[in-house]
């Protein structure tokens, strides 16, 4: 949390503006896989079976009984409600794109 309208700047404050103005090319999104896999670092994200982005981290979730993981997209694929792809080892993989956080009011839902 900065002022990019500081008059004096900052160290950096030129390389904030840049990207605030030019909006980052992918963005972190939350995905929750659809079935019973677990996507894990490094593995493929991909929409019509095209890649679009990359997951970051990835584990069971046993609060929600099912995968989760974070990875960074191609930002015309980074809304809410998403359809895509994992590739787990050759294999493709339903998931789904959702809004922060993953476990939501202190229940399952």
């Amino acid at each position: 949390m900065v002022a990019l309208d500081k008059p004096e700047g900052f160290i950096g404050s030129d390389v904030l503006k840049k990207v605030e103005a030019e909006k980052p090319a992918r963005r972190l999104v939350c995905i929750e896989m659809q079935d019973r896999s677990i996507a894990r670092p490094h593995y493929p994200i991909l929409v019509e079976g095209q890649p679009v982005g990359m997951v970051t981290s990835g584990t069971l979730s046993p609060s929600l009984n099912k995968g989760i993981a974070l990875g960074y997209v191609k930002r015309q694929f980074a809304k809410a409600g998403t359809e895509v792809q994992i590739d787990i080892r050759g294999r493709s993989a339903t998931a789904l794109i959702v809004k922060p956080p993953f476990y939501k009011h202190g229940s399952r839902k």
